[in-house]
């Protein structure tokens, strides 16, 4: 089982902690790795946009501080990770 798990550029000078400028390339390069590396990726950040996307949700309703997830959010990445984690076995 291969494993791919990187942190996101983190600002602690700025207010919302990340900089957004960094992260669309930040995450670009992290699928473009996996796919060098010929190995899996669990897109959370895309699981939880498209969440937040649809008018009756928020991105707030699946993080407990504005960054880490809350039960709802985890419940989220443990449902994108279990079917990865049973495909990488098999």
């Amino acid at each position: 089982l291969k494993k791919l798990y990187g942190k996101p550029p983190y600002d602690p000078e700025s207010a919302e902690g990340f900089d957004a400028p960094l992260l669309k390339p930040y995450n670009e390069r992290i699928r473009a790795l996996a796919k060098e590396l010929d190995t899996g990726l669990v897109d959370v950040r895309s699981a939880f946009e498209a969440y937040a996307n649809k008018p009756e949700n928020t991105l707030e309703d699946l993080l407990l501080d504005g960054m880490h997830p809350n039960d709802k959010g985890h419940t989220m990445i443990s449902e994108l990770l279990v079917p990865a984690i049973r495909n990488a076995v098999r």
